[in-house]
């Protein structure tokens, strides 16, 4: 019955839409602009965290095709689709959750009521409010008691509301969250989200899930004005789903995801293997979490604090002194050889080669991941070949050919001169003093950015770093790319602007900023997304 009920959704289709109001501006004397408005499908994530709270279920999103990425976020809506395989993944977890599903605690009647059709009608308009995040249609009532009188012709109630419960979890309006808004006042390429819209904005924004009962009474009562909007905030910030959701964003932006799939040459690094990886995420994640939830203090202590957090695996691994048991339990590391995460071996073990360190990739991740910098991609006809290891030489000797080649050099003289300051650090992040037998120059200098100037070692990088206005913005940025789903473009200029303001006065601290991005034009409009709505830039 479940392969038949696809020809039945097919009449389904997305909410037809209503006319609706036109909406003044809030302020008349503001000049309005953002970027174009984005139709956003659920991400696995999204979707797993979804299906927890609308069924109170986990389910195995492992057999959804990977999101793709764009930004370095999987949540870009230019690089959504669904593939033959995602759909077929949809409608087989829509059936599995279907059958597993209590329906007996889900549906306001009982499974031998003698009005099925009517329960069957009030279960869609209540239960369907939550699966697609707003009121339904009168139309798509009647289509989905047309599904369930289908189910009752060919079978018993209970499998009747199973397949209307499959039918609601592969709508449209629950895998996408299309937002059409209403048109601003004068203003015909603008629109206003509405009430539900900006609650589900809200809601994925912080918790990458549904919005919970409040959250739905509150714009069901019309109250969700921008003054209501960052209470809430607030209030979800709160709450530990939060919490998973900050991960997600800094684990993208700073790209930790990539510590699990680690492979380095067992015989330069044989104290290396998967345990080793995972407990160095571990180390780097609690030390952001800490900053970012226990101080909640400006973002960019995670680069100069001396703080850390490491177990008896990570204290043998590094050679240092440390816990010596299983639990992670927060330590002081040596100021005068690491600080914040450019020092913890997740970072430095991505970014180098499985036989070495790479300043060159080292240097590459601070240019793009946290100064913003865009760098050109080599020749496709260029062959990039590490030098080979040499006893004979240091690692900054070995790689003087791409800053003496021409068509090298241009992008090198601005990255490699920042990667020689982690030499200090071997291929998997240990500390080591000498190379080869000889001392180790750490020195290196930052150039194009507003903290310019020689530093010693990654402890003299980070402190640059954490005063960096540039590194601030460009947190801002990863956080706008992440929390709209998109790369920002000319339109977004005002809303950057209020962004970077609002940042640098509340002090720099990650949970206010998620607050603020909720304050933005770019959160509450959206614009026509047609060939005026302007490029990314």
């Amino acid at each position: 019955m479940g392969k038949k009920l696809a020809s039945l959704l097919l009449a389904i289709g997305l909410a037809a839409c209503t006319g609706a109001d036109e909406q003044p501006l809030e302020d008349e004397s503001r000049t309005l602009d953002v970027g174009a408005g984005v139709v956003r499908r659920l991400t696995a994530v999204e979707y797993k965290n979804t299906i927890r709270d609308l069924l109170g279920m986990d389910v195995d999103v492992g057999a959804f095709p990977p999101d793709e990425e764009t930004f370095g976020f999987d949540n870009n809506s230019s690089a959504q689709s669904v593939s033959p395989l995602l759909a077929e993944a949809y409608m087989n977890s829509a059936e599995a959750l279907a059958e597993e599903a209590d329906l007996a605690q889900l549906l306001p009647c009982s499974l031998d009521t003698a009005e099925p059709l009517v329960c069957a009608a009030d279960f869609i308009r209540e239960f369907g409010l939550q699966v697609y995040r707003r009121p339904l249609l009168d139309a798509e009532v009647d289509a989905l008691v047309g599904v369930a009188q289908w189910g009752l012709d060919n079978a018993d109630f209970e499998s009747a509301m199973s397949l209307v419960l499959q039918g609601l979890l592969q709508s449209p309006s629950f895998l996408y969250r299309a937002e059409i808004g209403a048109e601003v006042d004068g203003r015909p390429d603008l629109f206003a989200l509405d009430q539900f819209e900006l609650a589900s904005r809200l809601s994925y924004l912080i918790w990458g899930s549904m919005p919970d009962a409040e959250l739905l009474n509150i714009a069901a009562e019309n109250r969700l004005d921008k003054e209501e909007i960052a209470v809430q905030a607030k209030r979800l910030l709160a709450d530990d789903k939060a919490r998973a959701t900050v991960a997600h964003f800094y684990r993208q932006w700073l790209q930790l995801k990539e510590v699990d799939h680690l492979q380095k040459d067992r015989t330069i690094f044989p104290g290396f293997n998967s345990n080793v990886a995972k407990d160095l995420r571990v180390e780097t994640e609690m030390l952001i979490d800490h900053v970012v939830w226990d101080l909640n203090t400006d973002i960019r202590e995670i680069f100069s604090t001396s703080q850390t957090f490491r177990n008896g695996l990570l204290s043998g691994f590094y050679g240092e002194s440390g816990p010596t048991g299983e639990e992670f339990l927060p330590m002081a590391s040596d100021p005068s050889k690491r600080a914040g995460i450019l020092s913890h071996g997740s970072i430095l073990a991505t970014h180098a080669k499985p036989n070495q360190s790479s300043p060159i990739h080292r240097g590459l991740f601070v240019r793009e991941q946290l100064l913003c910098h865009i760098m050109p991609e080599p020749p496709n006809d260029f062959a990039i070949i590490p030098p080979e290891l040499d006893p004979s030489l240091s690692t900054r000797e070995r790689f003087r050919q791409h800053r003496e080649d021409d068509a090298c050099a241009g992008c090198h003289a601005i990255m490699d001169p920042i990667g020689f300051g982690f030499e200090h650090f071997d291929g998997v992040g240990r500390y080591r003093a000498e190379e080869n037998g000889e001392p180790i120059d750490a020195s290196g200098e930052l150039t194009v950015t507003d903290v310019d100037g020689p530093f010693l070692g990654a402890p003299g990088l980070a402190e640059k770093l954490a005063k960096s206005e540039d590194v601030q913005n460009c947190i801002m940025s990863q956080a706008f790319r992440f929390a709209y789903g998109r790369g920002e473009s000319q339109n977004d200029l005002q809303t950057l602007e209020d962004l970077r303001i609002a940042f640098a006065e509340q002090g720099g601290g990650l949970q206010q900023l998620f607050v603020e991005l909720t304050q933005t034009d770019a959160f509450l409009y959206r614009k026509r997304n047609d060939a005026s709505a302007g490029g990314e830039i």
